[in-house]
């Protein structure tokens, strides 16, 4: 879902990669599990009842008691964030909710970053846009949210944050949206759109799901090894120790390729495919792999599991998710972006 973030403070890029000769595949392409829509799916502690929705109701004369009383009724959006003030504003009939939270210090420290957690949360953006979502359709007459996140003195030299949305743009980019309020199964699938890691910090040297091969060669110059496996083209950079490679397939009948599948393999000294993971605040310790229970005190419990990898959907569509792969110690050997083919394809 489309929204204007910003943060005043730019998130820091590693924008070194491993581009040395490279003699490995990567495996790990094979369709991932469907999931469904049902309200059982998503995440317990994220998902308001479609019965409910009418308690979100607010009327335009509203205080801003009242209006922080039915926005508490929602899911927390972080567990270190807190209302503070819930203010409606009214300009040539339209109405701007703004929702002012503050970030708590000690809550925050607790999420073992030594940075700002805010600034590379994986659900912020996302569950930001849910807690929208669910505004607009109990009152047909709001036409934006701000949500503003005041920073604790703690963090020097750190700005504000400001997540801006508008009605108009989320009912365009998404046909569930209008349909949302009269039929449940519509609520269900918009609502789990954003119940994932938000898919705009998911990218490797700018490349994401979906990028063409232009987009590729342009970030990436010519890849170290160039070869095609089950309808994909697949081009690899790096060495035997550290290497990536981008899986491309030609969809629905175009003659252009989109990136379909990223897989890194790192070792412990690699930066550069920490890009994708800095994003979201997950990174090894110095020296050491990712492990397995650092992602998941980080990302909580994964969409489903199989053959050892853990998979998470990523807001960018039902069929997208980020994986992580262990090997027998815990220790993340394969992590990536990955599309379902088989469904994605169904769903056209």
């Amino acid at each position: 879902m489309k929204g204007k973030y910003i943060i005043a403070v730019t998130l820091i890029s590693l924008s070194v990669l491993c581009f040395t000769a490279c003699n490995k595949v990567m495996k790990n392409t094979d369709p991932v599990q469907s999931s469904g829509y049902a309200k059982n799916d998503i995440t317990a502690n994220t998902y308001f009842p479609y019965s409910k929705l009418k308690d979100l109701t607010v009327d335009k004369e509203a205080d801003n008691t009242y209006i922080m009383d039915v926005v508490s009724k929602m899911p927390t959006i972080l567990p270190y964030i807190e209302l503070k003030n819930a203010v409606l504003e009214a300009k040539d009939n339209a109405y701007t909710l703004i929702l002012k939270y503050s970030e708590d210090y000690e809550k925050s420290k607790d999420t073992g970053l030594s940075d700002n957690p805010l600034y590379t949360s994986p659900y912020l953006f996302s569950r930001a846009t849910n807690t929208t979502i669910l505004l607009m359709l109990a009152n047909d007459y709001i036409s934006s949210v701000n949500i503003e996140i005041d920073i604790p003195k703690e963090y020097p030299d750190m700005e504000p944050v400001t997540i801006e949305f508008n009605r108009s743009e989320l009912e365009n980019e998404s046909g569930l949206f209008n349909h949302a309020k009269a039929d449940e199964n519509s609520y269900n699938e918009l609502l789990k759109l954003n119940d994932a890691v938000y898919a705009g910090r998911l990218f490797y040297n700018r490349i994401k799901l979906g990028a063409t091969e232009d987009d590729l060669i342009y970030r990436n110059s010519d890849p170290d090894r160039k070869n095609s496996e089950n309808l994909s083209l697949i081009y690899t950079y790096g060495d035997d120790k550290c290497y990536t490679s981008f899986f491309l397939r030609r969809m629905n009948g175009s003659d252009r390729p989109i990136v379909t599948s990223i897989v890194v393999h790192p070792s412990k000294e690699d930066i550069g495919g920490a890009e994708m993971l800095y994003n979201i605040g997950l990174l090894p310790d110095d020296g050491e792999y990712l492990t397995k229970i650092k992602v998941k005190n980080h990302l909580n419990t994964p969409n489903f599991s199989k053959d050892n990898t853990d998979y998470y959907r990523i807001s960018s569509g039902l069929n997208d998710y980020l994986f992580f792969t262990y090997d027998a110690e815990g220790n993340v050997k394969e992590y990536g972006l990955q599309r379902d083919l088989k469904k994605a394809e169904n769903s056209q």
